[in-house]
């Protein structure tokens, strides 16, 4: 099916709850809406189908209902999400307990207001529950600093973001690092006494694809130039497994960090192969195992769900797996098709039901392995409207995760492509995502974000 609208942008909502049926409807079919005089018309132009609905007195979200509704009708299928077009389903139930309501009068509305099915009501709850306990101790003035290092030793398949491979950007690595630090310290040492770095995310991009030295003069630097007294979590994503040594993971010791990712994404070797990851499954067993021997870190490992080819049997396996390593948080992403990627170039497709089946089958296994789901969001262009779920055994919670996800602390983020949002005001400020232009307008990026900071 095919969605056309006259619909103005504040009803692209109702396009976008539309556009979910795709899948379920006849691809031939197309879907024309219209809302005029208070009226929404809903007209299957191949099958001369045509609804109309009075709209007077309904509010967007009955609105969104009415059009669920007939979609679901005609599709004989129910979405997981119901209604919700958002990323993130948690920030409803933190609003309503804000007010004091009990989870079950909680959970009737997800499922009644918004059409969500039960299990993932009661999942959207639990994850909120576990993000109140580290959101009632902000304080406005607490800050989280993102530090982007937009470099991969290769591009996966599945992969839109703005990052660069090596082979192409060697030459200016340096040159960016520089800049990098330039803004840090000029950030940093200019921030007003009043706020507190309270958690420091060095993300990407893969930051373990700098060399060691760079890493040493980056981290050294943060060092030097962030207030260290009042952090209490320290992350770097290492990410890819054949980025990581020894070197590197005694850096991160010295300085303090405390959580690092090691993400094998999958533990099937063809699948790796096919979606451009450069290494091999020993890699990620040899990369856990000196995390372990070098330092006291929280590691994080994610995979994907719905990756080509991969069936029910390889999810078991790639389960199986991580239970044996035993990191302090997995995260599970359910495939999201990027319209920069390229799967989307490809027109790559999954079958839903298969999706549906990993998901449950790896939430019941989190929950078996004594994991419990403590953040989630949702991308665009989900496969089968799913989510993405981190888990996190006991007392071990990714507090940067829960704070970007529930957007409850402002997040102070620095490096090409990176997005900075000052809660007090509601503003974001988008770095620049070009490394050249980066480095050539980086006295620009740093006098927007002070004046941003300065009105917070």
């Amino acid at each position: 099916m095919k969605v056309n609208c006259n619909l103005p942008n504040k009803t692209q909502e109702f396009y976008e709850l539309a556009k979910l049926f795709e899948n379920h409807l006849d691809k031939n079919s197309i879907l024309e809406i219209n809302i005029t005089k208070n009226i929404i018309i809903l007209k299957f132009v191949n099958k001369y189908i045509k609804i109309e609905k009075n709209l007077v007195c309904l509010d967007t979200i009955s609105i969104k209902r009415e059009i669920y509704t007939i979609l679901s009708t005609q599709a004989a299928v129910k979405l997981p999400w119901g209604i919700l077009t958002g990323v993130r389903p948690t920030k409803i139930v933190q609003k309503l307990l804000k007010e004091g309501q009990p989870v079950e009068k909680i959970e009737q509305t997800l499922r009644h207001k918004y059409l969500i099915s039960d299990n993932k009501a009661r999942l959207a709850i639990e994850v909120a529950l576990v993000a109140k306990q580290i959101l009632d101790k902000n304080k406005a003035t607490d800050l989280s600093l993102y530090i982007n290092i937009p470099f991969c030793p290769s591009r996966c398949s599945y992969c839109s973001f703005p990052s660069f491979t090596l082979t192409l950007k060697q030459h200016k690595v340096d040159d960016y690092l520089t800049a990098l630090a330039t803004e840090i310290s000029a950030i940093t040492n200019n921030l007003d006494p009043k706020y507190q770095i309270k958690n420091i995310y060095i993300g990407g991009g893969t930051p373990t694809s700098l060399s060691a030295k760079q890493l040493q003069f980056l981290m050294a630097h943060i060092d030097k130039n962030v207030d260290m007294s009042s952090v209490t979590e320290y992350t770097v994503e290492a990410g890819r497994p054949e980025t990581i040594t020894a070197a590197k993971l005694a850096i991160f010791k010295k300085y303090h960090v405390d959580r690092i990712s090691i993400n094998p994404q999958t533990f099937t070797q063809n699948t790796l192969d096919l979606i451009g990851r450069n290494h091999n499954v020993k890699d990620i067993y040899t990369a856990v195992d000196l995390a372990r021997k070098i330092g006291n870190f929280d590691i994080n490992m994610d995979i994907i769900l719905g990756l080509p080819n991969e069936t029910i049997n390889n999810i078991t396996h790639t389960i199986t797996t991580l239970a044996d390593l035993s990191p302090e948080n997995i995260t599970i992403h359910t495939m999201a098709i990027k319209s920069a990627s390229a799967l989307k170039q490809q027109n790559y497709k999954a079958d839903e039901s298969a999706i549906k089946a990993m998901i449950d089958f790896s939430q019941q296994q989190m929950i078996r392995m004594g994991y419990r789901p403590y953040y989630m969001y949702r991308q665009k262009n989900i496969l089968g409207n799913f989510e993405n779920v981190g888990y996190t055994k006991p007392n071990k919670t990714c507090i940067y995760n829960v704070q970007i996800i529930e957007e409850a602390q402002t997040i102070l983020a620095l490096g090409a492509g990176a997005s900075s949002k000052f809660i007090a005001t509601q503003n974001r400020f988008i770095n620049v995502k070009g490394i050249e232009e980066y480095i050539a307008r980086i006295d620009e990026m740093i006098s927007k974000k002070q004046s941003l900071l300065l009105g917070g």
